[in-house]
Formats: C-alpha cells, structure tokens, sequence
C-alpha cells in the first residue's frame, strides 16, 4: 500500500484542488466539479493507522544526518519525484509536477481530524483582508503601509484541539463602595470595603487550543474565534492544494490552556453580579470541571509574511472569518502627537474648571491646568501603549465559547469588611464671598 494518497479527477486523472469559492472539488484540465457527496469512500482507509513502509536505502543515504533532522522524504507515486517535507506535515504537493497527496501515516488511526473547517478565503480575499486591516490602524507609519510588500503568502490548515466543559466553582473578590461629601471647610471620602463571595456553574462549547509548536500561540490566538457552525466531519478533500499539519503539542498541555480560560471565564462571569461595587478584583478561587471532552481538528489559517526594507513582519489571516492580526511597526511621532493633543485638551479644561471653580483665581486655575495637562498625557500614553501590546495577545476567559443560557449564579453574600475616611481642607480662595 502507498504511503502518499492521491487525489486524482475521476473523469481525466488530473491533480484535483479544493476551491474555497464553490467549496468544490475542482479539476482544472477537464473542469470537471465535485462535492464531498461524490467521495464518499475516500477516508475509510484513515480509520486505522496507517505504517509507513521501510525508506529506500538509496534515499536514507542521500539524506543522512543533520539533512534529514525533523524532515521526511516521499516518492510521489506520479512523476517519481522526491518530496520533502516536515515531520508534521500531512498534505502536500509534489514540487515537479504539483500532484496534491497526503501523506497517510501523519492522518490515519488517531491521528485522523475529527472535524474540519474547509478555507472560505482564496488568495485574494486573504490579501484583500489584510490590506483592510491596515487602513484601519491609525498608528502604523504611513510610509509602512506604502511600502510594505507581501513577500510570501501560505495557506495552511493548523492542527487544533477544541475543549467542551461545564464549570462549577466558588469566587472571592474584594470592591469598594466610595461615598464623598463636604461642608463649608473641608471635602470627605469614605471608603467601604466589601467581601463578596459568589458561587455558580457555566459551561463552555469548542474553545479551541492551538496544537503546533511551531505557531506562535498569542498570533493563534488573536485571530480567534471561527465559526463553529462551519466545523464539518473531516473530509481530507478538503486538503487537496492546500499545505496542512498534524499535532505536535502534547494533550496534557492544550488541555492546561483550555483550563486556564475556563477559569478566567468563570470569573468574568460571577463577577458580572459584582457591579455596584468599584475596583472589583478576584483573591481566591476554587473551580471544578465536569463533563469534559475534546476533539481534533483542522482549522484554515492564511501565514503573509510581509517585508519592508530589511524588517519582516508575519501576519495571520483567520482562513474562515478574514479577521487578521499580527505585529505591526508603530509610529512614534504619530503617538506623541496624540497624547500631546489629549494633554493640551485636558490642560485646557483642567484651566476652564479652575478659573471657574476658583472664582477667578489665575493660579490654581493654571495649577489645576498643569495638573490635569500632566494626568492627561500620562493617562493617554498608557492607554495607547496598553491597546497596541494587544496587537498580539493571548486572550483572556472564553466569552466567545460560553454555550447559551448556561451560566448560574448560586450563591452571593456581600460582607462588610472596614471603612477608610479622609479629608482634606478646601481652597481658602473657595470660601470668599
């Protein structure tokens, strides 16, 4: 039996592709079109794992040693051309005559996807993403998006493994409650300090967990979430044309990242009965999972690597929504002059409400001018650097993946802890009259 699988057209024994427009079956030497309903048969010899037969001496002795270090060697079954590839790749082409195999051992037995989300975006539309994608980033130099060149864009079906789970669990958080007043003499704050104690269970449908070690996961990630109403039975039809890879992440690691934003999402959600309550943070937490499954899959993810001058920058494009994310340059000039014009606005309003709270008074409106100038520019540039490192993140919880109507607060106690009272004088200029 081959090692590689073929996809041959049934009518002429051309190379068959998979194309995302029609989401046919497509030959493009007869023109003959086809649907997964016409290869029905085509995957049941992936049901049992597939080994490989012993290597040609002739081959391991060509590519011996660091050659062959993490690479694999085929013979394609159509023109008798070498192809090599990596230890994880599952489909492929043949570089002399473009015939699309897969390569059955890395797709067969266990590891046989059980779903699959077929590419919705060609080439085009992938690059058409992208380049809306930077029309909408203010901070980017404009000499970078004149300039940038897409140097090499790929199609590649990335290994995945989705979690589904309900969660149970208790929260401790800590919020405050602050009450302000003042007489003729002074202005008072009080602070209460509250422990609030919230029990409850949600449940949580197809998180997905980025399974190749070779992908950044923060870019994975960023580019999330895909359509789960797109996930289709696997079908390596689907493949034909398009580059894909096995897993190569242990099961026990995914599954810890898959915990961690169950977690978070639990949290977020017994802390949406927190509202009334200010600075509400987290201190302990105990959750419990129950009803768990996973399930692999492939999922379609576009690669640009993008060059301008002697920098490159690497993109991912989602292959089913079109959402894009990746490392951007930033443009200084462009943020200091944002938070430059942010300051002077706060400054200017910070003078207007001086000069009219002080009754005229030109220094503490220029003081309360400076001051509010200072917390105006800070305030801005924080807040713009805090949004740009989230160009490219892991995300936190799983807002996206919560199942509909799942989510059940049980328990809520809110316990008075301390109180904290200050005061300070007000302006002597406050008092005239």
């Amino acid at each position: 039996m081959p090692d590689l699988k073929q996809f041959k057209c049934p009518a002429c024994g051309g190379v068959l592709e998979f194309t995302s427009a029609t989401q046919e079956i497509k030959c493009p030497y007869c023109d003959s079109s086809f649907t997964r309903a016409d290869f029905a048969d085509l995957d049941k010899d992936l049901d049992v794992a597939y080994v490989e037969k012993e290597k040609d001496p002739m081959i391991e002795e060509l590519y011996s040693g660091e050659d062959l270090k993490d690479m694999s060697v085929y013979t394609c079954e159509s023109c008798g051309g070498e192809i090599i590839c990596g230890k994880n790749t599952t489909s492929t082409k043949c570089p002399y005559c473009d015939n699309n195999v897969l390569i059955k051992s890395k797709i067969s037995g266990d590891l046989k996807p059980k779903l699959i989300i077929p590419f919705k975006l060609d080439k085009e539309q992938s690059n058409n993403s992208f380049k809306e994608y930077f029309k909408k980033k203010f901070f980017i130099p404009g000499s970078f998006k004149k300039t940038n060149k897409i140097e090499e864009s790929s199609s590649l079906y990335v290994p995945y493994f989705i979690y589904t789970a309900n969660t149970d669990g208790d929260v401790t958080f800590e919020g405050k409650i602050t009450r302000r007043w003042e007489d003729s003499n002074y202005e008072y704050k009080e602070e209460s300090f509250y422990r609030l104690d919230r029990s409850g269970d949600i449940a949580f449908d197809d998180i997905p967990v980025d399974a190749s070690e070779r992908m950044p996961n923060d870019l994975m990630e960023s580019i999330e979430p895909f359509n789960k109403s797109d996930h289709e039975p696997f079908f390596s039809g689907y493949l034909a044309g398009f580059q894909a890879e096995r897993y190569d992440t242990s099961k026990s690691k995914t599954l810890a990242r898959a915990h961690e934003r169950m977690i978070q999402g639990t949290i977020a959600a017994l802390q949406t009965s927190t509202t009334r309550y200010e600075d509400v943070h987290a201190t302990s937490h105990h959750i419990n999972f129950s009803r768990e499954s996973s399930q692999y899959v492939l999922y379609p993810i576009w690669i640009l690597n993008v060059k301008r001058k002697e920098n490159k920058y690497t993109f991912a494009v989602n292959g089913d929504t079109g959402k894009v994310a990746g490392k951007y340059p930033i443009s200084a000039p462009k943020v200091i002059l944002v938070c430059t014009l942010i300051a002077l606005a706060a400054g200017g309003l910070g003078f207007g409400l001086g000069y009219l709270i002080m009754e005229g008074d030109l220094f503490y409106a220029l003081l309360m001018g400076v001051i509010l100038l200072l917390i105006g520019g800070v305030v801005s540039a924080i807040a713009i650097t805090k949004k740009l490192k989230k160009r490219v993140s892991l995300q936190y919880g799983a807002k996206n993946y919560v199942r509909e109507n799942s989510y059940h607060l049980t328990y809520s106690k809110d316990t008075f802890l301390y109180k904290k009272v200050s005061k300070r004088s007000k302006p002597k200029s406050s008092n005239k009259r």
